[in-house]
Formats: structure tokens, C-alpha cells, sequence
């Protein structure tokens, strides 16, 4: 004879699930309350692939702030005004204020459209596929910035660079932690 489903809905224990659960949920807690008594010496030894993803997934973050930021100190450089300026009135050469405020602004063109692009292709693709075809990217939209013979090309570099790193300002810091136990999210998380 098979138990009568009213009565095995009604027996509920303290997690407040049906006894068919019940020793599922008791084993999850039974690990969770093991890895939150871990020290941090050994949950950082025990769970190092994590930490590692985690520092990894963090160093792209810091290059793409690295880059976006690098690009507003050779406005002054000698040599980026021979390559890129022109002479003013007076005939010093200069990048002008409208084309210094362009290529900045260009990768946050480039990083919106890239968080457009975001949903919708890891939505289709995955967010692995999606973040390992972002930094194949980042290193062909490089090659534009790097071999830019004047002030409009360096302007679409720019555009086409902010493209990647849209998508690695989304993809970064939600999935560095995502990827880690409950308990180490919180060292990883804060320290990246």
C-alpha cells in the first residue's frame, strides 16, 4: 500500500520541507556550517582553484580600469602631439579640447553597446563562450589603438575597444564570486 500523499505533505520538519527532502536539506546544512567553520588558511588552501579564477577574473577588471585610464595621460606627451595634433593659430601643436573629450567618451560608446550586445549573447551563447570571445576581441580592437596613424582612427580604436570591455564590466564581477563557495565569496569578492 503507498503512503498517503496528504499525510507525507503534512509532515514538515524545522526547513519546513516534506520528509522525502529532508535529509537532502539536513546534509546541505550539515556542509555549509563544515565549510563556514573552516579558518581562512586552510579554505584558501583547500579551494585554490576558486581563489586563483577569482584573482584571474579580477586582473582583467583592472586592465580594462588600467587602459580607459591610461589613454587621458598622452593628451600632453611630445610624441603623441607630433603623431596626433596639429598646429593651432599660434602654431603650437595640440589636440584639440572637442577630440580629447571624443576618444574619451569613445569607450564609453563602446561600452554600452558592448553590455547591449551582453544580454543578448550570453543569453544565446553562454557566458563562457560569450566572455572568451570578448577577449579575443579585446586583442584584435588592441591592434587598431596600437597602429592608429591619426586622431579619427584612434577615435573608432577606442570605440571598438570599449566593446569587450562593456561586456567584462558586466561579466567580472558578478561571476568572479559566482563561481566560488558561500564562504570564500566574501574574501574574494572584496579583495578584488
Amino acid at each position: 500500500m503507498s503512503p498517503d500523499p496528504e499525510k507525507t505533505y503534512t509532515q514538515q520538519n524545522e526547513y519546513n520541507v516534506t520528509d522525502s527532502n529532508s535529509q537532502l536539506i539536513e546534509a546541505a546544512v550539515q556542509a555549509a556550517d563544515a565549510e563556514n567553520s573552516l579558518s581562512r588558511k586552510e579554505l584558501f588552501a583547500r579551494y585554490k582553484p576558486a581563489v586563483f579564477f577569482s584573482a584571474a577574473l579580477s586582473v582583467a577588471l583592472v586592465m580594462e580600469g588600467m587602459d580607459v585610464g591610461l589613454i587621458n595621460n598622452f593628451f600632453a606627451q611630445p610624441d603623441f602631439l607630433r603623431k596626433f595634433g596639429w598646429p593651432d593659430a599660434k602654431g603650437k601643436i595640440h589636440v584639440s579640447t572637442s577630440w580629447q573629450a571624443a576618444i574619451n567618451n569613445g569607450n564609453n560608446i563602446g561600452s554600452v553597446v558592448g553590455l547591449l550586445l551582453n544580454g543578448f549573447l550570453q543569453s544565446r551563447y553562454g557566458s563562457r563562450r560569450v566572455y572568451m570571445g570578448a577577449m579575443c576581441l579585446m586583442a584584435c580592437t588592441i591592434f587598431v589603438l596600437f597602429f592608429a596613424v591619426d586622431i579619427k582612427m584612434l577615435f573608432a580604436g577606442n570605440i571598438l575597444c570599449g566593446i569587450p570591455w562593456g561586456r567584462s564590466l558586466h561579466f567580472i564581477p558578478h561571476m568572479s564570486p559566482d563561481h566560488s563557495l558561500i564562504t570564500i565569496i566574501f574574501h574574494i569578492s572584496t579583495k578584488s
